[in-house]
């Protein structure tokens, strides 16, 4: 009985725990129109559909098919009291585990979940609902056949390396950055303009503890909106050519304060 109890804990625990982490591997589709659905099965409803070379994520395989990470432009929908609005193209999300969903509608299949503070883009509205992007934690799934396997993924290790920040520091806080395998890196600190440089991909950076700076490569309403705020960013490293400071593409953006 304890170990029943144990286990369920634990079992709660992990599904609580959003994953960073990258996918298995990255894939090419083959054909023109590829459904991607819902479910693992072709009676499940069709979320959207690919193209030949269209590329996409692959974070799961179950018999004959994909789980893929979907992509930005699928639309979705939340719950508009779930949303606090920073502006009319962007918001964060008020609460835990938020259902995205196929459609406007609390009937509609769950294609995702977004966490709190989660900054989401708003296409629009509609009876109570908000159209968004897809957010990070948004799946579908495709036949294999459709795949071909072109990278393949170095796994994940479970440890992080933390930097603390000086004790000169004001407020001292930490920059936590995963293991260079995965590629990928959280970092907590204040966003702020980069100001115009002509054919610059960066718009704003990220001023962490220390002073340390990352440049940011990212969607700019949003960036634009939690300027001067504390934020938590979560991307990939891209390499650094003649900029002076780490840059950084962002997957996911989080408001702090």
């Amino acid at each position: 009985m304890r170990k029943s109890i144990l286990f369920i804990i634990f079992l709660q625990f992990f599904l609580a725990v959003p994953v960073l982490a990258k996918g298995l591997f990255s894939g090419e589709i083959n054909e023109d129109k590829v459904n991607v659905r819902v479910d693992s099965t072709i009676a499940s409803e069709v979320i959207c559909r690919l193209n030949r070379t269209d590329v996409v994520e692959v974070v799961r395989e179950s018999y004959d098919w994909y789980k893929i990470r979907l992509p930005k432009q699928v639309p979705s929908f939340v719950r508009e009291d779930l949303v606090l609005k920073t502006n009319d193209k962007s918001g964060k999300v008020l609460k835990e585990n938020v259902n995205v969903r196929l459609h406007p509608s609390e009937g509609a299949p769950i294609i995702g979940k977004a966490d709190k503070d989660e900054a989401v883009d708003i296409a629009g509205e509609k009876s109570g609902w908000l159209q968004i992007s897809a957010v990070e934690r948004s799946f579908g799934w495709i036949h294999k056949k459709f795949v071909n396997k072109i990278t393949a993924a170095v796994p994940p290790s479970p440890t992080q390396k933390i930097v603390k920040a000086p004790a000169t520091s004001p407020e001292p806080e930490k920059i936590v950055i995963s293991t260079a395998q995965d590629g990928m890196i959280v970092v907590e600190g204040i966003v702020e303009p980069r100001g115009k440089i002509f054919k610059r991909k960066s718009s704003h950076k990220l001023v962490a503890p220390g002073n340390k700076m990352f440049f940011l490569k990212g969607n700019i309403a949003n960036l634009n909106a939690v300027c001067y705020h504390k934020v938590r960013v979560t991307g990939t490293l891209i390499p650094s050519g003649q900029e002076t400071s780490p840059e950084i593409e962002i997957t996911k953006l989080e408001i702090l304060d």
